[in-house]
């Protein structure tokens, strides 16, 4: 069985060595090149291309965003792990947007980091506790703005059709009679709209409205 070759990137010596000593425990991985820059990087890649390649990701300075880029653009085969210190989620979303393989952060254990090698090894994804605490917090987000827009598009004609009469300014009996509908009708209709577009009175209704377009404004 061959070996996994891998290339170390990362600017700081203790760490770096520390990254070594761990993989060196393993006989089935073999540690090809280290790379203290991003031209040390670019060097190690023309000279000999990796199976896995662990980088320590940088905000500024040494291997940063545009590091990972061109990894992924010219050499998609190359699984790559990420280190890290703690990031923002807006930060952490952004190195994630390139595809990387695996997210540690610097503070995970030894076991963690050999089980990312061995999930990227087969394929596989992996992300440490607070990244996977990101995705799933986007994943939420996310399904909370596909619930709102799904709410609003699951509004009927004749509610569309009350909300419209409702910012021109005419009461629960005025459209009622506009509309040849019972007050209680109307009543009921109101209540279903507030529940399915979460408002709590009619200028909180006629702005929400407005602002996602289900209604227009009167004109002068």
């Amino acid at each position: 069985m061959s070996s996994t070759k891998i290339l170390i990137a990362d600017a700081q010596t203790l760490r770096r060595e520390g990254i070594k000593a761990i993989l060196l425990k393993r006989e089935d991985l073999e540690i090809i090149g280290v790379a203290k820059n991003e031209q040390e990087l670019s060097k190690q890649l023309q000279f000999e291309v990796p199976d896995v390649v662990v980088l320590s990701f940088q905000e500024d300075g040494n291997f940063d965003l545009e590091q990972i880029a061109q990894i992924k653009s010219n050499y998609p085969h190359i699984r790559l792990i990420i280190l890290s210190s703690l990031l923002s989620n807006e930060k952490l979303m952004d190195v994630l947007a390139y595809e990387v393989d695996a997210f540690l952060l610097n503070e995970c254990d030894e076991d963690e980091f050999l089980n990312a090698v061995k999930a990227v090894k087969k394929d596989e994804k992996f992300y440490c506790g607070h990244v996977m605490g990101a995705l799933l917090h986007k994943v939420i987000r996310k399904d909370e703005v596909e619930e709102e827009l799904l709410n609003s598009s699951t509004l009927s004609e004749r509610e569309i059709e009350i909300i419209q009469l409702i910012a021109d300014g005419f009461t629960t009996k005025d459209i009622a009679q506009q509309l040849y509908l019972s007050f209680h009708t109307v009543g009921t209709h109101r209540r279903n709209i507030f529940r399915k577009l979460n408002v709590r009175n009619s200028s909180e209704l006629i702005i929400h409205s407005l602002r996602k377009g289900i209604i227009t404004a009167k004109a002068n």
